[in-house]
Protein backbone atom coordinates (compact mmCIF):
# COMPACT_ATOMS: atom_id res chain seq x y z
CA UNK A 1 0.00 0.00 0.00
CA UNK A 2 1.42 3.59 -1.01
CA UNK A 3 1.44 6.37 1.30
CA UNK A 4 -1.11 7.94 -0.86
CA UNK A 5 -3.30 4.69 -0.86
CA UNK A 6 -3.32 4.28 2.76
CA UNK A 7 -6.73 4.00 4.87
CA UNK A 8 -7.76 6.23 7.31
CA UNK A 9 -6.90 9.86 8.44
CA UNK A 10 -5.55 12.25 7.81
CA UNK A 11 -7.55 12.64 4.47
CA UNK A 12 -6.27 12.56 0.41
CA UNK A 13 -6.70 16.78 1.09
CA UNK A 14 -5.39 16.56 4.38
CA UNK A 15 -2.20 14.67 3.23
CA UNK A 16 -1.88 17.17 -0.03
CA UNK A 17 -1.37 20.11 2.55
CA UNK A 18 0.69 18.67 4.65
CA UNK A 19 2.98 17.48 1.90
CA UNK A 20 2.61 20.97 0.62
CA UNK A 21 3.90 22.29 3.74
CA UNK A 22 6.73 20.00 4.07
CA UNK A 23 8.08 20.35 0.68
CA UNK A 24 7.94 24.12 0.73
CA UNK A 25 9.68 24.80 4.01
CA UNK A 26 12.15 22.32 2.97
CA UNK A 27 12.61 24.11 -0.13
CA UNK A 28 12.41 21.19 -2.61
CA UNK A 29 10.41 23.46 -4.92
CA UNK A 30 10.51 21.02 -7.83
CA UNK A 31 8.47 18.52 -5.64
CA UNK A 32 6.34 21.19 -4.30
CA UNK A 33 5.38 22.27 -7.83
CA UNK A 34 4.48 18.60 -8.86
CA UNK A 35 2.47 18.71 -5.61
CA UNK A 36 0.61 22.38 -6.44
CA UNK A 37 -0.37 21.10 -10.26
CA UNK A 38 -2.54 18.48 -8.13
CA UNK A 39 -4.59 20.37 -6.12
CA UNK A 40 -7.70 20.37 -7.69
CA UNK A 41 -7.14 16.54 -7.93
CA UNK A 42 -6.85 16.52 -4.02
CA UNK A 43 -9.47 18.59 -3.36
CA UNK A 44 -7.23 21.57 -2.15
CA UNK A 45 -8.46 25.36 -2.74
CA UNK A 46 -6.13 27.93 -4.33
CA UNK A 47 -6.92 30.04 -0.97
CA UNK A 48 -5.93 27.09 0.94
CA UNK A 49 -2.41 26.83 -1.19
CA UNK A 50 -2.07 30.54 -0.40
CA UNK A 51 -2.89 30.46 3.71
CA UNK A 52 -0.12 27.32 3.29
CA UNK A 53 2.36 29.72 2.01
CA UNK A 54 1.70 32.74 4.62
CA UNK A 55 1.82 30.10 7.46
CA UNK A 56 5.34 28.59 5.62
CA UNK A 57 6.73 32.23 5.49
CA UNK A 58 5.80 32.84 8.60
CA UNK A 59 7.14 30.05 10.54
CA UNK A 60 9.75 28.94 8.23
CA UNK A 61 11.21 31.77 7.07
CA UNK A 62 10.36 34.48 4.22
CA UNK A 63 12.59 32.71 1.49
CA UNK A 64 10.93 29.43 1.99
CA UNK A 65 7.51 30.81 1.49
CA UNK A 66 8.87 33.37 -1.39
CA UNK A 67 10.59 30.35 -3.18
CA UNK A 68 7.53 28.09 -3.06
CA UNK A 69 5.34 30.80 -4.35
CA UNK A 70 7.33 32.03 -6.88
CA UNK A 71 7.42 27.81 -7.79
CA UNK A 72 3.92 27.55 -7.51
CA UNK A 73 3.13 30.75 -10.09
CA UNK A 74 6.08 29.29 -12.04
CA UNK A 75 3.94 26.58 -13.00
CA UNK A 76 0.81 28.17 -13.78
CA UNK A 77 2.45 30.44 -16.37
CA UNK A 78 4.20 27.32 -18.17
CA UNK A 79 2.59 25.81 -20.87
CA UNK A 80 2.68 21.81 -20.32
CA UNK A 81 2.04 19.48 -23.50
CA UNK A 82 2.17 16.09 -21.74
CA UNK A 83 -0.51 15.12 -18.99
CA UNK A 84 0.28 16.58 -15.65
CA UNK A 85 2.78 14.10 -13.55
CA UNK A 86 -0.27 13.80 -10.71
CA UNK A 87 -2.50 12.03 -13.03
CA UNK A 88 0.59 9.30 -12.73
CA UNK A 89 1.14 10.20 -8.56
CA UNK A 90 -1.64 9.09 -7.23
CA UNK A 91 -2.21 5.72 -9.09
CA UNK A 92 -0.60 3.95 -7.23
CA UNK A 93 -1.59 0.32 -7.20
CA UNK A 94 -2.24 -1.90 -3.94
CA UNK A 95 0.40 -3.93 -4.88
CA UNK A 96 2.69 -1.01 -4.51
CA UNK A 97 5.45 -1.09 -2.13
CA UNK A 98 5.58 0.50 1.34
CA UNK A 99 7.45 3.08 2.14
CA UNK A 100 9.23 3.03 5.45
CA UNK A 101 10.67 5.76 7.86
Amino acid sequence: MGVWTRGGPPSLRDRSLLVLAMTAALGRLEEFRIHASCTERTGVTDAEVDELLFQVATYCGVPAGLGARRGRFARDASVQEEPPICSRAFAFSASASPVSL
